[in-house]
């Protein structure tokens, strides 16, 4: 049984530190703070529009074995507020993002964001948790704020680096 504490350890240390260490690539990359800001603007803005969304008018279920919470009002929310977070970043954020990446980039990070947070829900359910955490009461732990910057990390980062050269 403890090789099992151990494999889940090691797992979820492997786990964060190889999504989120796409963040430092992110920066290396021209207009790297841009990126940054631009990919926790997106993610952010789209998770506090499914969550309220979700809670308010939330009635048909998203994924009811993995997130029974999550509604699927919410993920129209979030995918809508992604996007309107991205083609909002051009004028405010990030000066030089073309119409183009802003478009695919809201879309891109509306759905990958979503996953990432169901993702993360599966992988507590198998290990027989509702929580990661309680350093940040009510919010189900440190990993359920970071959960879709863990899966957009790479997303951006990919697109930015060979996504944009097929449109290009």
């Amino acid at each position: 049984m403890r090789w099992q504490r151990v494999a889940v350890t090691l797992l979820a240390v492997c786990y964060v530190n190889w999504l989120l260490g796409h963040t430092i690539l992110l920066r290396a990359l021209p207009d790297g703070l841009h990126w940054i800001l631009l990919l926790v603007w997106i993610t952010w803005l789209g998770e506090t529009a499914a969550y309220a969304v979700g809670s308010l008018i939330g009635r048909h279920k998203l994924a009811p074995g993995i997130s029974p919470g999550k509604t699927v009002e919410g993920a129209v929310a979030q995918l809508a507020a992604s996007l309107c977070a991205a083609l909002t970043a051009g004028a405010w954020l990030f000066p030089g993002l073309p119409f183009r990446d802003a478009l695919v980039i809201g879309i891109l990070l509306g759905v990958v964001g979503q996953i990432g947070d169901l993702v993360e829900s599966a992988l507590k359910r198998s290990v027989g948790t509702k929580d990661t955490g309680q350093v940040i009461p009510g919010h189900g732990g440190i990993l359920d704020r970071i959960d879709g910057l863990l899966f957009n990390a790479p997303a951006l980062f990919y697109y930015v680096t060979y996504g944009r050269a097929l449109h290009a």
